[in-house]
C-alpha cells in the first residue's frame, strides 16, 4: 500500500531527510491525513485525521504528539497561523473550520457551522499567502481570510461579468444539493456535473493561488475548465484553457513570478532539451520521486 511521506529536499532537488516514520511508538504516526510547515514554531507537523497532531523539528527529530479535542470529528487539513493558533479544515463535522489553541488546548472558534452536503465539501477551498489562510467557496465570488478567526472577512471577489451565478438562487441551489445529495453520489457525479445540473449557477471554483503579483484561479464555465491569471497591479486578467504548449493545468503553487504545476501530463519534445528532457523520458512513475517542472510568467 502506497503511504504518503513527508520529504525534505534542497534547492537543487538533492534528497535530505524523511520527516517522521509510520507506527505506533512514541515518536511515530499511524495515519497520514495532512501536514503542514509551522513557521511560527520552526515545526513540521503531521495530522491524524482522527485528532492528534505529531511535530518534529526541520532536521526530522520528533517533538511531542498532541492529543486535539474530540469536539471536531474529523480533522482533514491543517494551517499554523501564529506560534499559538492552528486552523483546521473539517470534512463532515459540524463546521467547516475550526480553531485550536495549544495554550489552552481546546477550539476556540468554529467557522462555518453545519455540515454542508458531501458534494460541496473540498478541504483544498484554502490556501496561503503571506501570513494569512484565505478560503474560498466552490460556487460563490469571495475569498475570505480565515487567520482572523472570523466569518465575513472578505478580501477580494471575482467578476465574471455575464457569466456570475445569481446570487438569490444560491440558497435554493443548496437545498438542490441536499435533496439530491444521495442520486449525485451514486451516480459519481463532480463538480462539473453539478454545475451543470442547476440553471443560475454557472461556474465552480476548483483552485485559487496567490503571489504578490498575480492572483490564479481554475474555474469551470458551464462548457469546460478555464485558467484566470489577474496581475495584482495592472488589474489585467488573462483567461485560457491551455498554453500555447499545450500545457493543462491541474493543480499549482505559486511563488511570485514561478507557477508550479502538479499532476500535469504535458507535451514534452518541443519544450525541454538536453539534460531535462532525458530526465522525463527516462522517468519511473513506479519507482522514482517525482520530478519538478517550473514554468515562468511572461510580463
Amino acid at each position: 500500500m502506497l503511504q504518503k511521506k513527508v520529504c525534505r529536499f534542497d534547492a537543487s532537488g538533492n534528497f535530505i531527510c524523511q520527516i517522521g516514520r509510520y507506527g505506533r511508538g512514541p515518536e511515530e504516526h499511524l495515519y497520514f491525513e495532512d501536514f503542514c510547515i509551522d513557521k511560527f514554531n520552526d515545526e513540521v507537523i503531521i495530522l491524524e485525521p482522527w485528532g492528534k497532531m505529531v511535530c518534529y523539528d526541520l532536521d526530522g527529530s520528533f517533538r511531542r504528539k498532541i492529543d486535539l479535542p474530540n469536539s471536531i470529528t474529523a480533522y482533514n487539513k491543517l494551517y499554523a497561523v501564529n506560534r499559538d493558533t492552528m486552523l483546521f479544515m473539517s470534512v463532515g463535522g459540524d463546521c467547516q473550520v475550526a480553531a485550536y489553541s495549544k495554550s489552552m488546548d481546546s477550539v476556540v472558534n468554529m467557522m462555518y457551522p453545519g455540515r454542508p452536503p458531501v458534494i460541496m465539501i473540498n478541504v483544498n477551498n484554502t490556501y496561503e499567502y503571506g501570513d494569512s489562510v484565505f478560503f474560498y467557496k466552490s460556487f460563490e465570488n469571495d475569498i475570505e481570510n480565515i487567520s482572523r478567526l472570523r466569518e465575513d472577512q472578505i478580501v477580494y471577489s471575482w467578476n465574471f461579468g455575464k457569466y456570475n451565478s445569481q446570487n438569490n438562487l444560491l440558497d435554493e441551489f443548496r437545498n438542490h444539493l441536499v435533496e439530491n445529495e444521495k442520486v449525485f453520489l451514486k451516480r459519481r457525479m463532480n463538480f462539473e456535473d453539478i454545475t451543470n445540473s442547476f440553471n443560475g449557477i454557472n461556474y465552480c471554483v476548483r483552485r485559487v493561488v496567490e503571489s504578490d503579483r498575480y492572483r490564479f484561479a481554475m474555474v469551470f464555465f458551464k462548457d469546460a475548465y478555464y485558467n484566470i491569471i489577474q496581475d495584482k497591479i495592472t488589474k489585467k486578467d488573462v483567461l485560457f484553457q491551455n498554453t500555447i504548449e499545450g500545457i493543462n493545468f491541474s493543480d499549482m503553487y505559486i511563488s511570485n513570478n514561478m507557477l508550479f504545476v502538479f499532476n500535469n501530463i504535458a507535451p514534452i519534445d518541443d519544450l525541454l532539451t538536453g539534460k531535462n528532457r532525458q530526465i522525463v523520458e527516462n522517468h519511473n512513475s513506479e519507482e522514482d520521486n517525482p520530478y519538478l517542472v517550473v514554468y515562468y510568467l511572461k510580463r
